[in-house]
């Protein structure tokens, strides 16, 4: 089986673990992206670590001007980054993000490499043994 891995900013994945940030924003997600789904939170540059996991409650697709008042309040983004964000873009994913744990034992960036794993961009998918081996 295969587990997902999603890259998002410290200053976000940081309001994720608070409680502060319940919506992920994305212009495109994968097949494997499905409510009751677990998500494992890479936190990007300069943290570089898997940082926690989350649980996917439910996504909305729609135009961006539909999820922008979601987004102010639920995501934690402000107006100029959203903007920034879906400029070009038709669609918008959010996904509500439950059931967060962030690690006491955060996973380092040259532990996943080690692991065959690189950062995504954006999110990858990575076998579930990979996984519970190196947050166990």
């Amino acid at each position: 089986m295969q587990e997902i891995i999603i890259s998002i900013k410290p200053q976000y994945s940081s309001m994720i673990f608070s409680g502060a940030k319940t919506v992920e924003l994305r212009k495109k997600i994968g097949v494997l992206f499905k409510p009751g789904r677990r998500i494992y939170i890479y936190s990007s540059s300069p943290v570089k670590m898997l940082a926690g996991e989350a649980t996917i409650a439910s996504i909305e697709l729609s135009a961006p001007s539909t999820i922008e008042q979601i987004a102010f309040e639920k995501s934690c983004i402000s107006k100029e980054d959203f903007d920034k964000y879906f400029l070009k873009s038709n669609e918008a994913f959010a996904i509500y993000l439950e059931n967060v744990i962030e690690y006491d034992s955060k996973v380092p960036l040259d532990r996943l490499r080690a692991a065959g794993i690189t950062p995504p961009q954006s999110y990858c998918y990575v076998a579930q043994d990979i996984i519970f081996d190196l947050i166990k």
